[in-house]
């Protein structure tokens, strides 16, 4: 049994390092070959060494163009469990667009006595490096990691979900021994082909027996969690519940919990935010929102004649949804699917693979382009940049009444994108977009919004999945 990757902050940061190095070892060594070979014919003449010392080294540039380009493109993140094609693609992708931006930043500072030989070796050997430096640290992960043994406790709708979706996780890092039964008596032997090995009170002797690595507790909802969907029902979103937590609600809940005298008590339905951080996030919202619609004015036409001429008119979709407390809002988008696409359907949810969207639309959703129009929104003050993604009235009214915790969602104003878009896909369920949702808001602050969008940004780079909405 093999100890779990337990510091994560310091693999990222030995990555970036060996990054960096890698950056600026092929900087230098490519002034070096250039000295002393010509490839074979290819150059026209050596290099002279002293050239090094004329010209301007802008490294910085060069330390902050590796490290941004490879975190868009997801190569700090969990690289080790992607098919193995996936990382040459992403690195060579990275290091071309980095390799193109310094041709241009050398450009635009007049730097003409720069050899231009120098971007394409230096290009080359940092492709080389970086694709070398992440291939031994997949294999020293995966052999460290080795392949975990996982029990879960629970047997209803989330546990067969969870089980489901480990048996098909890339590179088969993980082995469902078993399932853990909620109720007395087990109904089954076999939970989607995992045994049944007893019930929850048997959790230690099979824990022992088996050498579990982790235990994933998949129960269904508790009283609690009724509770706090008909408190956010029936009140007006302003109640403050608190509990009085035991050590296991300590061990996962956060820090900053409230005392009374010196009991602990953890805010579950917090108070709404101050107007200062209202203020913060507003003033947020409305600058971004202004210089984005600057900036971007030459892409919005060019997107709306691209759907105009493709698939006729309109170009904008108006569009009712639910947005803070409730309120109906119409939201833009650029149009993606045909005009007639709800006419006999009435409201439905897009999914993967939609045939109502037009050929122009898939291209628009894949990069979140047509997304552009709500920045209107954003400066209107009916969304803000972070949020929970606004879904349509017949949706919401759906929801609330058969998820528990639904109208929690409706405490803060809509976002533009949102922990659910970044983390999910179009087939993540309504059930698991609201855990997410409500992670944001119980720890939503301007530092985590811009985090948000950062990460927003390295999906639309990598063009991923896109979540619905």
């Amino acid at each position: 049994m093999r100890e779990p990757l337990r510091h994560p902050r310091l693999l990222v940061l030995l990555l970036i390092t060996g990054d960096l190095l890698i950056a600026f070892g092929s900087y230098l060594l490519a002034f070096r070959l250039r000295s002393v070979t010509t490839f074979g014919g290819l150059a026209a003449d050596l290099l002279p060494a002293s050239r090094f010392d004329v010209v301007e080294h802008y490294l910085w540039v060069v330390g902050c163009l590796q490290v941004s380009l490879l975190y868009a493109f997801g190569l700090y993140d969990y690289f080790w469990r992607w098919p193995v094609w996936n990382v040459p693609r992403r690195v060579v992708a990275a290091l071309f667009l980095e390799m193109t931006a310094l041709v241009s930043f050398y450009y635009f500072v007049q730097n003409p006595n720069f050899p231009r030989s120098i971007f394409l070796l230096h290009g080359a050997l940092n492709m080389l490096g970086v694709l070398l430096f992440r291939t031994v640290v997949r294999d020293r992960l995966r052999q460290r990691i080795g392949r975990r043994r996982v029990l879960i406790v629970g047997s209803g709708a989330e546990a067969r979900e969870i089980l489901n979706e480990l048996r098909s996780f890339p590179g088969r890092q993980f082995e469902v021994v078993g399932v853990l039964n909620g109720h007395k008596p087990a109904p089954e032997t076999s939970v989607e082909g995992a045994p049944v090995l007893g019930d929850k009170e048997d959790i230690l002797s099979v824990v022992c027996a088996q050498q579990i690595d982790e235990v994933i507790l998949a129960e269904p909802p508790s009283w609690q969690d009724h509770l706090v969907d008909e408190l956010t029902r029936n009140n007006a979103l302003g109640t403050r519940l608190s509990i009085v937590p035991s050590c296991f609600e300590i061990l996962i809940g956060r820090m900053n919990h409230t005392l009374l005298k010196d009991i602990p008590l953890i805010q579950v339905l917090p108070e709404p935010a101050s107007a200062l951080e209202l203020g913060a996030k507003r003033l947020f919202d409305v600058v971004l929102a202004a210089a984005l619609l600057v900036t971007l004015a030459p892409v919005l036409l060019l997107v709306a004649a691209a759907v105009r001429v493709s698939s006729g008119s309109p170009v904008l979709y108006h569009q009712e949804r639910t947005g803070y407390r409730g309120q109906a809002f119409e939201m833009l988008k650029f149009r993606t699917m045909r005009p007639d696409a709800e006419v006999a359907s009435g409201p439905t949810l897009s999914s993967e693979g939609d045939a109502r969207v037009t050929a122009i639309g898939r291209f628009l959703r894949r990069y979140r382009l047509d997304e552009l129009p709500q920045l209107v929104n954003i400066l209107g003050g009916e969304m803000s940049f972070v949020g929970p993604r606004p879904e349509r009235p017949a949706f919401v009214e759906r929801y609330l009444q058969e998820i528990p915790g639904y109208g929690q969602r409706l405490m803060v104003k809509p976002g533009l994108t949102g922990l659910a878009q970044v983390r999910g896909f179009y087939q993540t369920s309504p059930q698991n977009k609201l855990k997410h949702d409500l992670a944001y808001i119980l720890n939503r602050s301007i530092f985590l919004d811009l985090r948000l969008i950062a990460e927003t940004v390295k999906r639309i780079v990598t063009a991923g999945p896109s979540p619905e909405g």
